[in-house]
């Protein structure tokens, strides 16, 4: 049986093909391609004629062409154009005696062959020598075992070097059809017509060449390797690895947030300690602990505090001590240039003390302290006199007022005849201060006991000491014996500044409850801190035993007082007020006290 090569390519392919052979392409009234069936046979014989004298086309042997319709429509198919692929054509070997066909090399076989018609098997010959190629031989393209004539510029089988010898196979070999085998070659092939392209398609061989291109590229990618699948060590390392990378980003996420945290707690933190809230709950927190000396400190350093240590701390401990902490509470009540002042109460809300709280300009936060409102004391100065209060320094930085008259002395209407003096008032005292002066042989600090008043000024001289002496002691003896019915008013008045207070309780002054008695007498009479203040007024103290003598029996007094006296018109001392200092009724102490009352009183 002949076999069949079926000649059927894509649609470029086998127009290049016929366009080498000079084989003139037509377009039918269907708009296919056909070529001119008398130029393929003369093509045919043209290779025929190469294929030497020695090789005759032996009878029964066939090559089937197809139909140049029948060829134009499958090449015309979108299928036939996808599957063409450019390869190297490999050398043809001349057909045997015995076959008369072509010998192909099995190298050459593409691995997918294009389609095309098998013939029945034939049984296998030995082929014989092939001769010698030459240039013209044939070449046969990989995509199937049909021949392919070159064309005009493509590289022939002669300029590459010859494959090995390979024996032709019934399925590699094609047969000459008996319509081909008399016909006779001619000496060169017609020239036929150039096939014009369209006017909008590139030059042939410039789509040949981008073609090949394209398709060796595709030729060239290597298959995708199926990939290993990991092993279970492999995989345990991977996903340790994962863990790792996890546990990392999870550590940082939780320091960030910590610092976050740490952050906020702290301004929180700072906010709370330089509010007021603050400030008040770490002042109470040093109460519970007990923390003296730190209280005592900060209010030195940072508020007038001008009691001694030890007396504060023993003051602080007396107010707290009985307080539950935890139950006190406070409220504003009052402020200042410098400070705020808050009432503090326990857990009855009983008021029990005051606290002031003060925001310094070297500090941001607030202080505290407590205040003892009781024990505020005003400081009279004369001439500027230097003055310390509990060995602090007291200057001009503290609150003081100029232009007074000195306290004991006010509402007299006896301005014009008074100094002016500097008043210093200080707060928070929990005792009576100790009051020290500069060069202490010129001056003096004197305390009036009608008030928690102070005078500090110049201190008298030995001639106003001994003027003022005598002026006590006289006006005292007055007093006194007025008191005991021992004198009369009339002496005592000689005594007095009309028209004050003091003058008008001695006038209205019930004597008649105090007993008879025989004789009175002044014992162990002192007279001390006498001050002058200015030229008209002075103040001086007075302490004496007065004892009293009925029958055989005798009783005796010890009393202190204060006497305030001014200078009248006719220049005499005329005493102003007398305050009792002491008095000793039946070993009984008594404070400071108007002179309404007798001294000696029994």
């Amino acid at each position: 049986m002949d076999r069949k090569v079926n000649y059927i390519k894509g649609k470029e392919s086998w127009q290049e093909e016929t366009h080498s052979l000079n084989i003139p392409i037509h377009r039918n009234a269907h708009g296919e391609d056909t070529a001119d069936i008398e130029k393929l046979t003369d093509s045919i014989k043209y290779l025929a004629s190469d294929l030497g004298e020695d090789q005759k086309i032996q009878n029964g042997s066939s090559l089937n062409i197809p139909h140049p319709s029948a060829t134009a429509k499958q090449v015309s198919s979108p299928e036939a154009r996808g599957s063409a692929k450019p390869a190297s054509v490999p050398e043809l070997k001349k057909p045997t005696a015995a076959s008369n066909s072509f010998d192909i090399p099995k190298a050459s076989r593409p691995k997918q062959a294009a389609p095309t018609v098998k013939t029945p098997a034939v049984p296998k010959e030995t082929p014989a020598a092939a001769e010698p190629k030459t240039a013209a031989s044939p070449s046969v393209p990989k995509q199937s075992s049909s021949f392919a004539i070159p064309h005009q510029n493509q590289k022939t089988a002669a300029d590459k070097p010859a494959p090995a010898k390979q024996t032709a196979t019934k399925e590699d070999s094609f047969t000459i059809p008996e319509a081909a085998k008399h016909i006779e070659p001619s000496a060169e092939p017609v020239p036929a017509e150039p096939v014009p392209l369209p006017k909008d398609s590139k030059p042939r061989e410039e789509e040949k060449h981008s073609f090949n291109e394209e398709l060796t590229q595709i030729f060239k990618r290597k298959p995708k390797e199926t990939p290993k699948k990991p092993s279970y060590s492999e995989r345990m390392a991977v996903g340790m690895k994962f863990y790792q990378h996890l546990l990392i980003v999870f550590l940082v996420t939780c320091m960030i947030c910590g610092a976050g945290l740490g952050y906020l707690w702290f301004w929180l933190s700072r906010y709370e300690s330089h509010s007021v809230n603050g400030a008040v709950r770490s002042y109470l927190k040093q109460i519970t602990n007990g923390e003296w000396d730190a209280i005592y400190e900060e209010d030195c350093t940072y508020f007038i505090e001008l009691n001694s240590k030890d007396k504060y701390i023993s003051w602080l401990q007396q107010k707290y001590d009985a307080l539950t902490i935890s139950e006190l509470t406070y409220s504003f009540t009052d402020a200042d240039d410098l400070s705020q002042y808050y009432t503090l109460y326990d857990g009855s809300s009983n008021r029990i003390g005051t606290l002031e709280l003060r925001k310094p300009d070297n500090k941001s936060s607030w202080v505290v302290r407590t205040l003892n409102t009781s024990l505020s004391y005003d400081f009279d100065v004369l001439d500027n006199t230097a003055f310390s209060i509990n060995n602090v320094s007291i200057d001009s930085s503290y609150t003081n007022e100029s232009d007074h008259v000195p306290y004991g002395f006010e509402n007299l209407g006896l301005d014009d005849k008074l100094p002016t003096v500097t008043r210093y008032s200080i707060k928070n005292f929990v005792d009576d201060p100790d009051v020290t002066v500069d060069n202490s042989s010129a001056n003096m600090a004197v305390r009036d006991w009608s008030a928690n008043q102070y005078y500090i000024g110049p201190a008298a001289t030995d001639d106003q000491y001994t003027e003022f002496a005598q002026e006590i002691q006289d006006t005292t003896t007055a007093y006194c014996e007025y008191i005991s019915k021992d004198g009369t008013f009339t002496a005592l008045n000689r005594h007095l500044y009309p028209n004050t207070d003091f003058y008008n309780n001695m006038i209205g002054f019930n004597n008649q409850y105090y007993s008879s008695h025989d004789t009175i007498e002044f014992q162990n009479t002192r007279i001390y801190d006498v001050m002058p203040l200015g030229d008209n007024a002075f103040i001086g103290s007075i302490s004496f035993d007065y004892a009293v003598t009925a029958s055989d029996v005798s009783r005796t007094t010890s009393s202190s007082y204060q006497l305030f006296f001014v200078k009248n018109s006719a220049g005499s001392w005329k005493l102003t007020n007398l305050i009792i200092i002491s008095s000793d009724n039946g070993n009984e102490d008594t404070t400071a006290e108007s002179a309404t009352a007798s001294p000696t009183a029994g």
